[in-house]
Order: C-alpha cells, then structure tokens, then sequence
C-alpha cells in the first residue's frame, strides 16, 4: 500500500507562506547591503529586487492575500534598514527602529500592488509593470513624503560604472532605478521560459543606458576652471554641541593655519575660493546685522562683546591676507537680542538660519540661507506644526534636541569673477535633486557652474558608514545637472566630485586637513535641468491608476485553477 501523503494543515500553510515573504524580504536586503559601500559588489545592485518580483509573482498566481504578503515582505527587509542605519544610534537610539519600519513599508508596498497588478494581467511580461512602480514608489518616498529621504536609491551603486548613471542626466536618477529593476523583471521572465521577451528588454536597456551616455558626452565642461581649496576640520558633535571657548579659540588657530596653507598652495590662480565646512565657523556671529547688534552692548557685557567681535574680526583679517574669497559656513540671525544676567549673556533672535557667507576683500558680498531643512534633524514634517508635540517627541527621542532653524525663502548664487558663479547646498540639501536644480538652473538657463557642499557630517559619529552614504547620494547630482561639485565637511568626507559623479580626490576621514582642486566649470543645460521629475511624476500618476483599477472588476481568468484567491 501507499500511504497517501497528507495536505498540509491551514496553520503549517501560514507559516510556510509567511516564510517566504520574510525569506524574500531578507534576500533583498542582503543584496542591498553588498552593493552599497561597505562592501562595494555594486553590480548585484540590479538582482536585488528579483525576489520581490518573484515573491509577487507567486503569490498572484496562488492567490495569496497582497497584503499581508506586502507587510512581511517589508519587514523581512528590516534588518537591511537597521544595518544601514546604525548611525542613527547615535543621534537617537530610540528614534533607528521607528525609522526602519517606516522604510520598511516601501519595499512591502511594491509586493503589495505587483501582486494585484499580476493577479489582474498576468500575461503582462514582469518587466513592463516593476520597474516603472518601483520608480513610482522610490519617488514618492524619496521627494514627496515626509519632505523627502533618496537614500539607499537602487541606483546609487551604479555610479560606479559612469555609463550606467548617464540616464540621471536625461530623466533623474529615479529613472536609472527603474532601469536597474527592469533587468531584474527581466531576469526573472527569461527564468519563467520567457526568453525572446526577456532578451528584446536586455538589448533594449542596453541601447538607452548606451544612449544616453552618447547624448551625454555633449560639451559639459569647459575651458574655464575654479580653483577650490577645501578645508576639513574635525570637529567632534559631542564638543560641538557646547563648543567651550578655549575649543573655539583652537579651532580658529587650526582653520587659520589650514587656510593660510591652502591659499599658497592656490597662489595667483583666479578665480579661486576657500571654502570652510557647514557651521564651522568658531565665533558666535559673523553675519552683519548680528555683529551691529553685538557692536551694541553696553560695557556690561565688555567681555563677550570684545570676545565675539575678535572671532568674527580674525577671520575677516584672515580673508584680507590670505587674496581668495572664503566661503564660510555660520549661524546668521534675524533680530538678534541679549540678555545680560547673573555674569552670562543669553540671546534669542526672531529667525536662525544655517547659511554660507561669502568674504571677499573683507566685505561680506552675500549670504545665503539654507533653504531645505533636514526631515527630522532640522524640522519635523507635519509635526512642527504642533510646537508642544515636537518638543515632547524631541525630549523622548533625541536627547532634548532643539529645532529652531528657519528655512531661507530663495536661491542665492555666489559670483566669483571671471563669468563663474558657484551655489552652496548645505548639508542634506546636496542630496535632494529638487533642491539643487533649482539651486544650480532657473527658467531653463544655466546659473552656476559649481555646487559647493558645505556639510557638517560629525553627526554621524565614529561610524563611516552615514558619511559613505552621504557623498554617494551627492554624487548623483553632478550627473542630473552636469556640474562638478566640491565638498567641504566637518569628519569628511571633504573631494571633488566631476560631471559623470565620479569622485576624483578625497582628503581621509575623520582628519584635519585642507585640499586644493582646480575643476572646469560645468556648461550647458541637461534635459533633467529642463524637466525635473516628470517621468517619476507620470509613473506615479500611472501606477496609482493601475492600482486602482485593481479594485474593479474581476481578477485575470487565467488565475481561476488557481483556487479562491485571499481578501486584504
């Protein structure tokens, strides 16, 4: 006799399914982790969504609940998120689970609605339907939600290969994603026995990331360069948090020897310009309007106003001895009052801002404020609009933090002579594509031929890790907008970044210490500087469409043998 074998229980059949929604979610992850740096296999970066694909895929054709599928998907890609945030840790340990669950979802939501798109049509080939919903979703979640987070882009590790970026500069860097999950649908059609299918795609993919690099290879750089020096200092957040004055004083000394020595090592060159990092600037005020209030105390506060007015005076002295402008990254004030009591001065001012300040000649030529505040690091989306709600989720959360920047309302660009104007996104601005093209590009014309970044990146602690992360998203930015770019950052990762994102020299990170670059300019007007996100935008349109049309009607007959399909 044969003993037949037993269906397996509804409980066992649970377990089972959960198994490979976590099992595919984890797989994911780790693929990710081995492309982005730290270990550095960026070409696997374009099989790391196959197993969402292929997850999607099966639990369509079984009739498996979307949902549920979706959310253990996503959490089976929780740990990659923790990994590659561990950073966080260090600015708020309670505040790195809640942010990996959060970005956890995206990935579940992609399963979610490939499963109701391929329950719905599923003679579609994979490869028409994932890579313009991951684009959709990336998007959403790196410009729209929460003022946006482009970090851990699937495209982010093909800068390494210059030629596979090369669409970022047609269509952004959301398009090279969906580019990267094409080949991974496809992939997963030539295994299902699709191959004239899957093979057509490849060589099609193959053509547009050829294309683009020929449309690319158009005149981006021209005879006219910028000599940069770029200093690093290495500032611990810990001390710059309170910042004592003997450590101000310290600071001062070491940024005037470094960019004594970066100015002779620049010697005749114009134009040139010295850049100091994000904030590093050692006194309190250097903005005019703050230094007219200081000027102002009466000899009751002697002390601080000598003390505060010799920082901001050491360093327009230095700028005056050493020729090149100096890019400076300060704290500038709008209102600024003080309060004299119990032998301290104390002050408050109607608007802070977190600005670069231009020095040229001993004058301050212009200024500008940072337009684009860090999502939770300089503001809270949503949540500032309840003052009470932010400081009690601060206290809870990030150590007693305060968020008291005000955002600046306009671009500023910086004309340095000799037709070349730079633009300094500060800190996390450089890796939002939106805020640099409006920083570099207006009515279609060309303003600036450099982007500086100016970042304070001491935020990120002992850990390499964030800093890593930090400079790969910026590099993006150079392709979008065919412009080189400079960073200058406190613990580094201070360089100098060309037009097809490749980084060209790097000072160590996590040292003191000044580099001088000499950079053509950028030229010319990419079609990304000309359209912005219109292609994300259409795919995020069409995807909420298809997705919506999966709730009317019935499911693909093909599916019926399938048995009854599971309800969200």
């Amino acid at each position: 006799m044969h003993a037949r074998a037993r269906p397996d229980t509804p409980s066992k059949a649970k377990r089972w399914r959960g198994g490979e929604a976590l099992g595919a979610g984890l797989l994911f992850g780790l693929i990710m982790v081995l492309a982005f740096p730290g270990v550095g296999a960026w070409p696997v970066v374009v099989l790391a969504p196959l197993p969402l694909i292929w997850l999607a895929e099966r639990a369509a054709a079984l009739g498996r609940s979307p949902f549920r599928t979706g959310v253990l998907a996503g959490l089976g890609t929780l740990p990659m998120w923790l990994f590659e945030h561990q950073w966080v840790a260090q600015m708020s340990a309670l505040g790195l689970v809640p942010l990996g669950l959060v970005l956890s979802v995206y990935p579940g939501l992609f399963v979610w609605f490939l499963i109701r798109i391929r329950r719905r049509w599923s003679r579609l080939p994979a490869w028409v339907v994932a890579g313009p919903l991951w684009m959709a979703i990336e998007f959403f979640r790196g410009s729209l939600i929460f003022d946006g987070y482009p970090w851990l882009l699937v495209a982010h590790p093909l800068i390494e290969f210059s030629t596979l970026a090369m669409p970022a500069r047609l269509f952004g860097t959301y398009a090279v994603s969906m580019l990267g999950v094409t080949v991974s649908a496809a992939v997963f059609d030539a295994i299902r026995g699709r191959w004239m299918s899957a093979g057509g795609v490849l060589v099609g993919l193959t053509a547009i990331w050829g294309g683009s690099a020929v449309l690319a290879m158009g005149s981006t750089v021209s005879d006219r360069t910028l000599t940069i020096g770029l200093i690093q200092t290495n500032v611990s957040q810990s001390v710059r948090g309170s910042w004592p004055e003997q450590a101000r004083v310290e600071e001062m000394v070491e940024l005037d020897r470094m960019t004594r020595a970066a100015a002779e090592q620049i010697g005749d060159r114009s134009p040139s310009v010295i850049v100091w990092p994000e904030t590093m600037f050692p006194g309190y005020f250097l903005d005019e309007e703050s230094l007219n209030a200081v000027r102002s105390l009466d000899d009751r506060a002697a002390g601080f106003r000598d003390g505060a007015l010799a920082f901001a005076q050491a360093t327009v002295q230095l700028e005056e001895r050493v020729g090149p402008p100096l890019l400076v990254g300060v704290s500038a004030y709008e209102g600024l009052r003080f309060e004299a009591g119990d032998g301290r001065i104390t002050w408050d001012s109607v608007a802070r801002y977190n600005s670069s300040l231009l020095l040229d000649d001993g004058v301050q030529r212009a200024r500008y404020d940072k337009v684009f505040l860090t999502p939770f690091g300089e503001v809270m989306p949503y949540i500032s609009v309840w003052p009470w709600l932010e400081r009690t989720l601060l206290r809870f959360g990030a150590r007693g933090m305060q968020f008291d920047l005000t955002a600046g309302n306009r671009p500023v660009r910086f004309d340095l002579g000799d037709g070349v104007r730079v633009a300094t996104p500060i800190c996390f601005e450089a890796t939002m594509p939106g805020v640099c093209r409006k920083l570099a590009f207006a009515d279609g014309d060309r303003r600036v031929e450099i982007l500086i970044n100016m970042t304070n990146d001491g935020w990120f602690g002992s850990s390499d890790a964030g800093r890593r992360l930090h400079l790969l998203s910026a590099r993006w930015r150079c392709v979008e907008l065919a412009t080189p770019m400079a960073r200058s950052a406190n613990t580094g990762i201070s360089c100098l970044i060309d037009t097809s994102g490749t980084v060209l020299s790097r000072l160590p990170v996590r040292e003191r210490g000044y580099l001088v670059v000499q950079t053509p300019v950028g030229v010319g007007v990419p079609l990304f500087a000309r359209i912005g996100h219109a292609l994300p935008w259409a795919a995020l349109i069409g995807a909420i469409l298809l997705v919506g049309t999966t709730y009317f009607g019935d499911r693909c007959p093909e599916n019926a043998d399938a048995g009854p399909a599971e309800t969200d």
